[in-house]
C-alpha cells in the first residue's frame, strides 16, 4: 500500500516556523505573522464591505455603523502600506508564507468537483496492482 502525503499550507508554515525558531529567528517569525495576520483582517474587512455594497438588504445578526469598517479597512490599509514600505523584504516572504495556501485550495476546493470524475477514470487501474 502506498502512503501518499500532501503537503498543505499548515504543514509548510509549521515546517518552517520551527526552522526560524531552531535557528533562532523567531523574533522574524513574528513580524512575518503580524503582517499576515493584518492582511487577512483587511480582506476580511474589505469582504464584509463588498457584501454590504453589493446586498444592501441583507440584514445580518449584528448591525453596526457603516463608519466602524472603513475606518477599519484605512487604518489596516495603512498598517500593511507601512508595513511594505518600512521592511519590503520580510513583509514579501510573509505574502508568499500567506500565498502557499493558494495551492492547497485549489487542491482541495476548486478541485473537488472533479475528484468523482477522477476517481471514476483511475478506479479501473487502482486496482491492478
Amino acid at each position: 500500500m502506498t502512503i501518499l502525503v500532501i503537503l498543505s499550507s499548515d504543514t509548510i508554515k509549521t515546517i518552517v516556523a520551527v526552522v526560524y525558531i531552531v535557528t533562532g529567528e523567531a523574533i522574524m517569525l513574528l513580524e512575518y505573522l503580524g503582517f499576515a495576520t493584518t492582511g487577512t483582517l483587511f480582506l476580511a474587512v474589505d469582504t464584509l464591505l463588498y457584501i454590504k455594497w453589493k446586498k444592501l438588504n441583507v440584514n445580518g445578526p449584528v448591525k453596526i455603523p457603516l463608519v466602524i469598517p472603513v475606518l477599519c479597512a484605512f487604518i489596516l490599509g495603512g498598517l500593511l502600506v507601512l508595513g511594505v514600505y518600512h521592511a519590503p523584504y520580510k513583509n514579501g516572504i510573509a505574502l508568499l508564507l500567506v500565498s502557499t495556501g493558494i495551492p492547497v485550495y485549489y487542491l482541495v476546493v476548486v478541485w473537488a468537483s472533479k475528484q468523482r470524475k477522477w476517481r471514476d477514470t483511475t478506479g479501473k487501474y487502482r486496482n491492478r496492482y
